[in-house]
């Protein structure tokens, strides 16, 4: 279903005044009634960042699904790599590492999730 609508363009030329009229058709957008969340996005937050190298990671992962996490450097190195199939908190240790910038990189369920870590 199409709706017709009418813009009304005014415009004045050198203290002439001028109005034309312009007739399009815009498609409806569909009304979307019921959204429904996805149940494979994965929910996660690291404290505290900026850090002085130790971080911690609180995930919350579906009982059974397995997780898989690599940090890398400013260079695209990767550093270090984890894996783990339970909810809770793993500590990320850095603090053998120089101060910067660091990539945490979570791959779960076909997705990539991207944090920016900071070593103070």
């Amino acid at each position: 279903m199409r709706y017709l609508a009418v813009f009304v363009l005014l415009f004045s030329v050198q203290h002439l005044s001028a109005q034309h009229q312009l007739d399009f058709e815009l498609p409806l957008c569909p009304i979307i009634n019921n959204v429904e969340e996805s149940s494979d996005v994965l929910t996660f937050k690291i404290f505290p960042n900026p850090s002085h190298g130790l971080f911690n990671l609180n995930i919350d992962l579906p009982s059974g699904e397995l997780l898989r996490a690599e940090c890398f450097d400013l260079l695209g190195q990767r550093i270090q790599e984890w894996s783990w199939n339970q909810s809770g908190t793993i500590e990320i240790d850095l603090s053998n590492r120089g101060k910067g910038v660091y990539q945490l990189v979570i791959f779960y369920n076909n997705r990539r999730y991207s944090q920016k870590l900071l070593v103070l």
